[in-house]
């Protein structure tokens, strides 16, 4: 067999050619093997293409894998496929990419995955990229995750999904991301939510920020919340907003904070109001204070409370002024109450007069003390009347002198 010429060998029939052993297959050299036409190539039977050593399958030319069928391919045994260099695996056309039986994918070494070119790995069908198993996808380069089409990464299962590794979640691109459909967002570990990077997550769509679960939600890390954008947070749904740690909300920035929705404001709950600091306090807009419920507005802490600018006090409306507790009453501060206007002090009950320290009541200036009406004076108690300066009672008017009796 090896004395064949090349001319000899190509003149044999195809019906010769199948009539070849398999110790003669095996017999032929490198030379040999490379001087079959594709005629003769593609005349093998399936068992012989199983007989061929990985000698004579690396002796293949370009040409020659590229002339291999369907048949022949799927033949392969796992064995022969792993024997297959960079430069036949590479030189495989699209439509033999997609004859590859999921045995044989799943055959195909981390090495060799890695050396799929991009038209290749492209050209997979959806059934195919199922096929792949976790140690195949993890073994993909950053350039070759950047090549998945959204098609293909659409096909992942959340299996797959959960086997990316934090460099592969990094590779993808902007569009890549805005192509992961909602289940396969959902299926991303709490620990990959973490991973994502910064530009990645200013580049979820808002459907896709909408699907987060909880426990992703809760999650996102500080430079993750911080990077979303101020369209971001409005689309949190009450669900997401409502699970928020409270170091996550100490996390958002003031941008974000402004940011919130008077809908959204009225969906913290108590808890996450009180985690608010002083700092986020003081950058709550005039719309999100009168935007609090009234619920909302007696569960602020003595520390928040005191944390109101009065630009913020004077914001509050006559029903928010109303609901505060006796306890809250008693925690403004004196730079509070003197920022009080007019008609906010017109508006305080009988209830919250009667709460005022007489501390507080020495601090009223005289333009509120003028703004009491006759029957807030009335309601003040002996120990209020009595803590009043005589500064004080030197700036009340006749009529409120006469209605003191």
């Amino acid at each position: 067999i090896q004395q064949l010429t090349s001319i000899e060998l190509q003149a044999l029939t195809t019906s010769q050619i199948q009539q070849l052993t398999s110790s003669e297959l095996q017999a032929l050299t490198t030379a040999q093997i490379q001087q079959l036409t594709s005629t003769e190539l593609q005349a093998l039977t399936t068992a012989q293409v199983q007989q061929l050593e990985s000698s004579d399958l690396r002796a293949l030319t370009t040409a020659q894998i590229q002339q291999l069928t369907s048949t022949e391919l799927q033949a392969l045994t796992t064995s022969q496929i792993q024997q297959l260099t960079s430069t036949e695996l590479q030189a495989l056309t699209t439509a033999q990419i997609q004859q590859l039986t999921s045995t044989e994918l799943q055959a195909l070494t981390t090495a060799q995955i890695q050396e799929l070119t991009s038209t290749e790995l492209q050209a997979l069908t959806t059934a195919q990229i199922q096929q792949l198993t976790s140690t195949e996808l993890q073994a993909l380069t950053t350039a070759q995750v950047q090549q998945l089409e959204s098609s293909d990464l659409r096909a992942l299962t959340t299996a797959q999904i959960q086997q990316l590794t934090s460099t592969e979640l990094q590779a993808l691109t902007t569009a890549q991301i805005q192509q992961l459909t909602s289940t396969e967002l959902q299926a991303l570990t709490t620990l990959q939510i973490e991973q994502l990077t910064t530009a990645q997550i200013q580049q979820l769509t808002s459907d896709e920020l909408q699907a987060l679960t909880t426990a992703q939600i809760q999650h996102l890390t500080s430079a993750e919340l911080q990077a979303l954008t101020t369209l971001h947070i409005q689309q949190l749904t009450s669900t997401e907003l409502q699970a928020l740690t409270t170091s996550q909300i100490q996390q958002l920035t003031s941008t974000e904070l402004q940011a919130l929705t008077t809908a959204q404001i009225q969906q913290l709950t108590s808890i996450e109001l009180q985690a608010l600091t002083t700092a986020q306090i003081q950058q709550l807009s005039s719309t999100e204070l009168q935007a609090l419920t009234t619920a909302q507005i007696q569960q602020l802490t003595s520390t928040e409370l005191q944390a109101l600018t009065t630009s913020q006090i004077q914001q509050l409306t006559s029903t928010e002024l109303q609901v505060l507790t006796t306890a809250q009453i008693q925690q403004l501060t004196s730079i509070e109450l003197q920022a009080l206007t007019t008609a906010q002090i017109e508006q305080l009950t009988s209830t919250e007069l009667q709460a005022l320290t007489t501390a507080q009541i020495q601090q009223l200036t005289s333009t509120e003390l003028q703004a009491l009406t006759t029957a807030q004076l009335q309601e003040l108690t002996s120990t209020e009347l009595q803590a009043l300066t005589t500064a004080q009672i030197q700036q009340l008017t006749s009529t409120e002198l006469q209605a003191l009796t």
